[in-house]
């Protein structure tokens, strides 16, 4: 269980007028543990000094559960939930195990602490709670006694401890208890150096007050640990006695895969005789294990981890609880990466029937699955029935295991257009088109019943770009080659599942369990859910928090409150300029433009990021034209994939009016005006509807004024390009225009700089903020908690409104309205003023894998 606890800020204001934002809960904990170490008391409370003897360092260095018993900030040092048991064999009464320990928790943390002495035996609990991130903790707990209390006393305490990290170097502690019935209290503090900034090597020291002592008359301790190798601990340390002059004791351990840990902690007098020994067991440790030990693991199996993604869809995000249907990206690479670096895991098999996917991910799964191969992995995929883009994702298996009665619809790749001219002329629209530009064709389909050449010439690119890659991922099996892929398309169309065996596009007939039976009797795999695969992190590998790299979805077209939500995705990277922890920034462009506003007050953040000496990458997704090159333009690097749609640089716009449908339903309009140009303004309103339409034409001036306005844009978004490309304008006006270009073709212009998906973005974004391959990730939108329910509008037949549409999580079209009509809706609403987009109906179709 997680808790969130809220961080209340207190504001102080210096001389030199700089505001220092202190925590203000830190600085309560702080407060009240001062007493505790300044004037310690004796009264009842569990010693530190004598009790800590299965502590393998100090508090603040061990960490975890095991930290707990004397820290309880320890519990929060570990990215989950973890436990310690301890015992040693100094015995009392000589009835078995005397002295022992238990402790788990994260959010939320339970121990208890055995004491077997001469009067009795005595328990002592502990329940609280930790909070903080990788570089602050905080910890508070109730303690209780129990046992022999009547011989033994315990008070009933306020336990209360912080642990900093602050640097890969360095930790340190402060704990204290507070007695709840007397003033009995104990201090303690102590710190860790890692001279090296890395686990191999750790110097560490405790001081503890307790009895009424002064500070001087406290007990210290110090040691060292030495770690070899991953895993493996060696380590001394020497404390300050009460009786003798000092004692010490050895720590030698291993941490296994899983974060099970076994330390043996034997201790010394000062004349070599041995007091004991203490044994510690761990589990779900923070400590990283033996990196190695699959091989001494005898007779254990191999794995092959069970992807079974029917009927899912590939995204960006999903909603946290309750969503089965899609496929976070970010998840799943994390996964597979896992996967490739595990030594017991030989072999993955998905289920991809009715798989689906945004294509630019559906092309950075597919490397995935080849640098799977590459690692020495096989890849086994089920599939039924697929299509071209389909295949192409199965073409990256070791292995097609294909149904029996599945088939494939291999029959090519093309682009093809609805022209609405004579529609809107039979329905009464007028429609003027402001296209000032050969490639920028967004707006023919709603002022010609064809295909201009302009427009053939990009979208023919387009189709070659794609089926190429296609063909090529086919052709990178064994038994096909491209003449022989182009002889299916073009001759056979579709195949049946025995046909595609024959033919070489998949191995063999059978269904998913028939899979499962062949790895798991055949190849003896042991075969393993995904739940299977280990998630943990080590927390105490490295010190002190990790730099973030924050992803920003611009997702959908280019609006202010819709689609990349212009106004508070630019407010929220202006957050990141500021913030200190955020070293390098990465934004999916995934957009086919809209509105100028919102594009460039994206692009205007990305410039204040750099400004504060952030990089920002531009990961661009399945489109990336028009209003999405705007926010991509001023990246650092731009990566884009293979079958990434960017460019059209230029603008377009068109006037919609009611020439005569109003006529048709018996509409009149009527007003009063002061203006030369007000009857613009002027609309026919459809009502029930909510629909409206300007009330006339534009004049010959009025048509005039919009050019100059649309011409002027689209310099000074030529401008733009050249400067955020470090190019010149006249390198950038033969590939402007609005022409589209597909992903390696921009590189090849200078619109982009390398072929890539998200993750090479991110890991290019950590390199160049010199974080390495230590990092956390943040995204926003953040992801949303479940989906909301549609509601039905008053006219039930009239549609519906989805209240939270989560593009992000869709693809653009989810289930709003066909796009050509969308986009026929934005011109009208623009009226004439110039617009950076694309049409979504510009795709191939079927591109977007449909949910």
């Amino acid at each position: 269980m997680y808790l969130h606890y809220a961080y209340y800020n207190l504001i102080i204001f210096c001389s030199d007028g700089l505001e220092k934002e202190i925590t203000l809960r830190r600085l309560l904990f702080v407060l009240m543990l001062l007493p505790a170490l300044l004037f310690a008391g004796d009264e009842a409370i569990t010693d530190y000094h004598n009790t800590s003897l299965f502590l393998p360092q100090t508090p603040s260095v061990t960490g975890g559960a095991t930290a707990a018993f004397f820290n309880p900030a320890g519990w929060s040092t570990n990215d989950v939930n973890n436990t310690s048991f301890y015992w040693t064999d100094r015995r009392i009464k000589h009835g078995g195990m005397e002295n022992w320990g238990f402790s788990t928790g994260r959010g939320l943390g339970f121990s208890v602490m055995n004491q077997t002495l001469a009067q009795g035996t005595i328990r002592d609990y502990q329940l609280g709670f930790s909070g903080g991130d990788r570089e602050s903790h905080f910890g508070m707990a109730y303690r209780w006694g129990g046992g022999d209390t009547n011989i033994l006393p315990r008070e009933k305490s306020i336990v209360a401890g912080i642990i900093k990290r602050p640097a890969p170097w360095i930790s340190y502690g402060l704990s204290g208890v507070e007695s709840l019935e007397s003033g009995g209290r104990l201090g303690i503090a102590d710190f860790g150096i890692r001279p090296f900034g890395s686990d191999m090597f750790t110097v560490f020291a405790d001081y503890s007050m307790h009895g009424k002592d002064q500070l001087e008359d406290g007990y210290w301790g110090a040691g060292f640990e030495f770690r070899p190798i991953s895993g493996i601990h060696i380590g001394a340390k020497m404390r300050e006695s009460e009786f003798d002059d000092y004692t010490f004791s050895l720590n030698v351990g291993f941490t296994f895969k899983g974060g099970a840990g076994h330390h043996a902690l034997p201790s010394y007098n000062k004349d070599g005789d041995q007091l004991g020994t203490a044994f510690l067991v761990t589990g779900d440790s923070p400590v990283a294990p033996v990196a190695d030990w699959d091989h001494f693991e005898f007779g254990k199996k191999d794995r092959v981890i069970a992807y079974n993604l029917e009927n899912k869809y590939l995204t960006y995000s999903k909603y946290q609880w309750g969503d089965s249907k899609h496929i976070a990206w970010l998840d799943l690479v994390k996964e597979l990466d896992i996967i490739r670096d595990s030594d017991d895991i030989k072999a993955i098999a998905l289920n991809l029937s009715y798989f689906g996917g945004k294509p630019s991910l559906i092309w950075e799964f597919r490397e995935k699955l080849l640098e799977l191969r590459e690692n020495d992995k096989e890849v086994y995929i089920f599939i039924d029935r697929a299509g071209m883009g389909s295949y192409y994702l199965v073409s990256a298996a070791s292995e097609i295991y294909m149904d029996k009665w599945g088939g494939f619809d291999l029959s090519g790749v093309g682009v093809s257009k609805t022209y609405l001219r004579e529609m809107l002329d039979k329905f009464g629209i007028g429609f003027r088109a402001m296209q000032f530009f050969p490639h920028k064709t967004a707006v023919e389909s709603f002022d010609r019943t064809d295909m201009s050449d302009g427009d053939k010439e990009q979208l023919g690119r387009l189709v070659d770009v794609i089926y190429e890659e296609f063909r090529d991922g086919a052709a990178s099996r064994d038994q096909i080659t491209n003449d022989s892929f182009d002889n299916v398309v073009d001759e056979l169309v579709s195949l049946t599942a025995p046909e595609a065996v024959e033919l070489g596009l998949a191995d063999k007939l059978g269904r998913w369990y028939d899979l499962k039976k062949f790895l798991t009797k055949e190849k003896n795999l042991l075969w393993s859910s995904l739940n299977s695969i280990d998630k943990k992190e080590f927390h105490d590998e490295t010190w002190g928090k990790p730099g973030t790299v924050a992803v920003v979805y611009a997702v959908g077209g280019c609006s202010m409150d819709t689609g990349i939500k212009g106004r508070s995705t630019s407010a929220y990277m202006r957050k990141l300029a500021d913030n200190p922890d955020v070293k390098a920034v990465v934004l999916r462009a995934d957009s086919p433009g809209g509105d100028p506003l919102p594009s460039d007050l994206v692009a205007e953040a990305i410039k204040l990021i750099q400004d504060e000496g952030k990089p920002v990458i531009i990961s661009q997704g399945d489109l990336a034209a028009s209003g999405g090159y705007w926010i991509s333009m001023y990246g650092d690097e731009i990566i884009t994939t293979p079958l990434t749609i960017t460019g059209s640089i230029g603008v377009i716009s068109a006037w919609v009016w009611d020439k005569e449908m109003h006529e048709k339903v018996g509409l009149n309009v009527d007003g009063v005006e002061r203006g030369e140009h007000y009857s613009m303004n002027q609309s026919y309103r459809y009502p029930f509807v909510g629909f409206k339409l300007p009330a006339r034409d534009l004049t010959d001036e009025e048509f005039a004024l919009q050019k100059e306005d649309i011409l002027d844009m689209y310099d000074g978004f030529v401008e733009a390009v050249a400067e955020g490309r470090n190019m010149s304008t006249d390198d950038i006006y033969p590939i402007a225009g609005g022409r589209i270009w597909m992903g390696a073709d921009a590189v090849e212009n200078g619109l982009a700089d390398s072929i890539g998906g998200l993750q090479s973005a991110i890991n290019r974004a950590a390199d160049l903020a010199g974080i390495g391959d230590r990092f956390q990730l943040t995204e926003y939108p953040p992801r949303p908690l479940f989906e909301m329910p549609s509601l039905g509008t008053p006219f039930g037949m009239l549609g519906s409104i989805n209240i939270s549409p989560a593009l992000y999580i869709s693809d653009y079209s989810g289930n709003r309205a066909d796009p050509a009509i969308e986009w026929l809706e934005i011109m009208a609403e623009s009226q004439g003023s110039g617009q950076l987009m694309m049409m979504p109906v510009t795709l191939p179709d079927g591109w977007m894998f449909s949910e």
